[in-house]
């Protein structure tokens, strides 16, 4: 790979990855055109786009070129990320408010157990030198990129990651803004949810797996594009279970369906994945997130969807309406939209909206129509 330097390019692919936020992109479309873009200026055999749940830091959607579709590679460096936490680990990166991080397959002698580990997965796979940016906003991620390129090739410049470095900001912005707007289709209620969905797995492989959890399953794969057989976020909460942890992880589908995916070790590298859809709780905060609402304009909103007027608002919240509408107008700015309806529909509760005024099911989501 010959890599050749370009200012005017530089600022010209910069200039069109800070326009990527208003363009309206689901999320894997807009992480194939970050990708596109940053190849033409830090050019790479290989990358990984994710996006994260920035409570965990654990990947909920991810889109590869040039990696292993049969998924080994992935599995691996799921453990690699959160079992071993390798040298260079997104969670790492983003606590030592490090943006980006070279990583060399070939350093001799390794500096420690760790990186020679993640040299080796490097090695294994052809890579010579890995560049991993960590996609960050105050201090959260919402995302990371690895970018690879193979045994022989050019080290990755100071101008190419000081590129990254200016770039990351506004990817991280896009990145955001897809998971607020960002909708395929209008969601319709599935007349065939029924039973739980119940994904059993060894290791990060597929045992058994429930109707309803099957359903699920594809509209996440969906979501990812060139990162092995199954849903990234998938392989990420069963190699956790398969080594003894329990977690709990948001995720997106395709449609803009929000999940919640729990999973806990059975023993001997099994484990159990229960698939949910996201209940209010969990929609308004990763959304309020992604927005940049305060904890107070979050409060605001929380009460806006509970149907509470201005007069009711102020009240709860021991404010006057003066300053409630005041918040409101910020949040409208925000999220782009122009009025409570909007709010509530096309931001927040857009593919629950049909539903509100159901009573609840024994599951805890909404009932269907009987």
């Amino acid at each position: 790979m010959r890599v050749v330097w370009s200012e005017l390019r530089a600022e010209r692919v910069a200039g069109e990855l800070a326009g990527l936020s208003a363009r309206g992109l689901v999320t894997a479309e807009l992480l194939c055109a970050v990708d596109a873009l940053v190849d033409q200026v830090v050019p790479a055999d290989a990358s990984c786009w994710s996006t994260f749940d920035p409570a965990t830091t654990m990947l909920t959607s991810a889109v590869g070129r040039n990696l292993d579709e049969s998924g080994n590679d992935a599995v691996r460096f799921m453990e690699l990320e959160y079992v071993t936490q390798a040298p260079g680990h997104y969670r790492g990166l983003l606590s030592a408010q490090t943006p980006l991080i070279v990583q060399d397959a070939t350093s001799s002698p390794p500096a420690s157990a760790g990186h020679a580990e993640v040299g080796e997965h490097l090695a294994s796979m052809g890579i010579g030198q890995e560049l991993r940016v960590v996609l960050r906003h105050r201090r959260a991620g919402w995302g990371g990129a690895g970018l690879m390129r193979r045994t022989g090739a050019a080290a990755f410049s100071d101008d190419e990651q000081r590129f990254l470095r200016l770039v990351a900001p506004p990817i991280t912005a896009a990145v955001r803004a897809s998971l607020v707007r960002s909708v395929v289709e209008p969601v319709q209620i599935d007349p065939e949810r029924q039973g739980p969905a119940v994904v059993v797995v060894n290791g990060a492989d597929v045992v058994e797996a429930t109707p309803a959890a099957q359903r699920w399953l594809e509209r996440l794969g969906a979501a990812d594009r060139g990162h092995g057989s199954q849903p990234s976020v998938l392989s990420a909460v069963a190699v956790a279970a398969a080594n003894g942890r329990t977690v709990a992880q948001r995720a997106r589908t395709a449609d803009g369906t929000w999940l919640v995916m729990r999973s806990a070790p059975l023993g001997d590298r099994r484990g159990i994945v229960t698939i949910d859809e996201a209940g209010p709780p969990d929609v308004v905060a990763i959304l309020s997130a992604a927005i940049g609402l305060s904890s107070r304009e979050t409060d605001v909103v929380v009460e806006v969807l509970r149907g509470s007027s201005t007069k009711e608002i102020a009240a709860a919240l021991q404010v006057s309406t003066y300053t409630v509408q005041d918040h409101l107008k910020t949040v409208f700015q925000k999220a782009g939209v122009n009025s409570r309806r909007e709010l509530i529909a096309d931001v927040f509760f857009g593919i629950y909206a049909p539903r509100l005024g159901r009573p609840v099911g024994p599951d805890g989501f909404f009932a269907d129509d009987v």
